[in-house]
C-alpha cells in the first residue's frame, strides 16, 4: 500500500498490484518452450512408451518438429508477454477524496455519491479450496453505464449478476498487502465521504 499526498487532509492510498499470477503464467509458457524444444529435437518422440519396439518415421518425425517449433514460439511468447506484465508498476486500486479507482476493470474514478452500497465477501466456492475473498460495490446504474469497463469487467459483472452478487467486483487476487488493509482504508473513505 503507499500513500500520495493529494491533500493535507486525506492523501490516496494505493494498493499496487502483484506479479504473483503473471510470473506463474510465465513459468507455465516456459515449460510450453520445453515440452517444444523436447519435441522439435526428437528427443521426446524416441521416449514412446506406447509402443517402444517401433521407432517413428521420417514424416512423424518432421510432424513432431513442427509442433515443438510451434510450441517453442507460443511459449516463448507467452512467457516474455507475462514478464512484461509482472514487472509493470502501478497501483492497481486507489482510494481517495475523488472516489476508488480499480485500473482492472475501468481507468475512471468511481466518486463517493456515486456508490449506494459496499459488501465485504467471502465466497466459497465448489471449484476452489481458499474462499474467494473480495468487495462488492453497488454503483449507481446511471454511472454505472458510463463507465468504460473493461472486456473482462464486463463479463465478470455478467456472471457475478447471475449468482447473486450484482455489482463491481474488487477482488483481493492480485493486489499486494493486505485485504483487510484494503477493507478498512475503503470503509474510512465512506466514512470520511458521508462526512464532507
Amino acid at each position: 500500500m503507499r500513500s500520495q499526498e493529494d491533500g493535507e487532509d486525506w492523501p490516496v492510498e494505493s494498493f499496487d498490484s502483484s506479479p504473483a499470477r503473471y510470473l506463474m503464467l510465465a513459468l507455465g509458457f516456459l515449460g510450453l518452450c520445453a515440452l517444444g524444444v523436447g519435441l522439435a529435437s526428437g528427443y521426446i518422440v524416441h521416449i514412446n512408451p506406447w509402443v517402444p519396439w517401433r521407432e517413428p518415421g521420417e514424416g512423424e518425425l518432421y510432424f513432431y518438429r513442427v509442433i515443438g517449433f510451434v510450441f517453442l514460439a507460443l511459449g516463448s511468447f507467452g512467457a516474455v508477454v507475462c514478464g512484461i506484465y509482472a514487472l509493470r508498476s502501478g497501483p492497481a486500486v486507489s482510494i481517495g477524496p475523488l472516489g476508488i479507482r480499480d485500473v482492472r476493470f475501468a481507468d475512471a474514478w468511481i466518486p463517493w455519491s456515486a456508490i449506494e452500497d459496499m459488501e465485504v465477501l467471502d465466497i466459497k466456492s465448489g471449484i476452489s479450496l481458499v474462499p474467494v475473498r473480495g468487495i462488492l460495490l453497488n454503483v449507481d446504474p446511471a454511472f454505472q453505464r458510463t463507465l468504460k469497463l473493461t472486456r473482462l469487467a464486463r463479463i465478470a459483472l455478467r456472471t457475478n449478476a447471475a449468482l447473486g452478487h450484482p455489482g463491481l467486483w474488487i477482488a483481493s487476487a492480485g493486489l499486494r498487502g493486505n485485504f483487510d488493509e484494503l477493507v478498512a482504508t475503503l470503509e474510512q473513505g465512506c466514512a470520511r465521504a458521508k462526512r464532507v
